[in-house]
């Protein structure tokens, strides 16, 4: 990371930033091409979990190559300086890389979808049947390493 000063480096200010934010964006690759998507997520021991539809682009291009990237942000927001190209920004962010899978066991589903659930509303307690859990695809990422980088200029 080119500015050292602005790392994150603690663990739980990383876990933090996962556990907080709404939006996280997910990037692919389609053959030669990227592919960037923006999910709903969860977040959970090393783990980012995502309910999706069982058919589609996103499904696809992980069964073809299940390496990702992701990247997630908070408080994010313009400081205009009042000098053209000397704005900033103040934000707390995330670039994260792992490996998607498909969770395929049901109780595994399951509890995937609770933490997804948790993130958006705490403490929400919700027992999934088999056929809600069978209509959709539940894509389980486990982060293999992830920076983080801070600006509150």
């Amino acid at each position: 990371m080119r500015r050292k000063d602005k790392e994150i480096t603690n663990q739980s200010d990383l876990e933090d930033i996962l556990q907080k934010a709404q939006v996280c964006r997910l990037g692919l690759l389609d053959g030669d091409l990227p592919y960037i998507i923006p999910v709903y997520f969860g977040y959970h021991k090393k783990h980012i979990y995502i309910h999706s539809a069982k058919e589609g682009k996103k499904i696809d291009l992980i069964k073809k190559n299940p390496i990702i990237c992701f990247e997630v942000e908070l408080d994010h927001k313009i400081i205009d300086t009042g000098i053209p190209c000397n704005w900033s920004t103040s934000y707390k962010s995330i670039i994260g890389y792992g490996k998607a899978s498909l969770i395929t066991d049901i109780e595994e589903k399951k509890q995937s979808l609770r933490i997804l659930i948790d993130h958006y509303s705490p403490g929400t307690v919700y027992d999934f049947s088999s056929k809600m859990v069978n209509s959709v695809a539940v894509i389980k990422i486990r982060i293999d390493y992830m920076t983080g980088k801070q600006s509150f200029d």
